[in-house]
């Protein structure tokens, strides 16, 4: 009575699964292929491939066997890594505004970047302060250390 019970959760699980890897299968179907090359991510063929033998194997294999185990896992990579680097190369999301246009560089916008790169090459805490006058009135108070 026990195994039938515990059978009947694993068909429900792997039923849910399964669902969950045809939406992945359809989200990747209709996102840009450009948006693919943009996030430096495997073609969308290939996705579409990986997805689609996912959710076939979701759907004909128990779940306990080891080919489900590694669709899931594709299914789990395109969920975590490829879907939010398509959605931030693509703009799309839920309410947000889209992103401003990027202008030129100016001359200050490149100072404080450069400023910026020297800080980080020096490291950690090793930030180079400027040299103060030692004498005269610029000088100022002493510094505590």
């Amino acid at each position: 009575m026990l195994i039938y019970g515990f059978q009947s959760i694993l068909s429900w699980v792997q039923l849910g699964l399964g669902v969950y890897s045809a939406v992945m299968l359809i989200d990747a179907a209709v996102r840009r292929e450009d948006a693919y090359r943009a996030a430096d991510k495997q073609s969308k063929p290939m996705w579409l491939i990986f997805l689609g033998i996912a959710t076939a194997l979701m759907f004909l294999l128990p779940l306990l066997s080891f080919l489900p185990i590694i669709g899931m896992i594709a299914v789990i990579v395109y969920t975590v890594d490829v879907r939010p680097a398509l959605r931030a190369v693509a703009g799309g999301g839920r309410g947000r505004a889209a992103a401003p246009a990027r202008t030129a560089p100016t001359a200050r916008t490149t100072a404080v970047a450069e400023a910026g790169r020297a800080r980080l090459r020096s490291g950690p805490g090793r930030a180079r302060r400027p040299a103060r006058p030692t004498a005269g009135p610029a000088a100022g108070p002493p510094r505590r250390p």
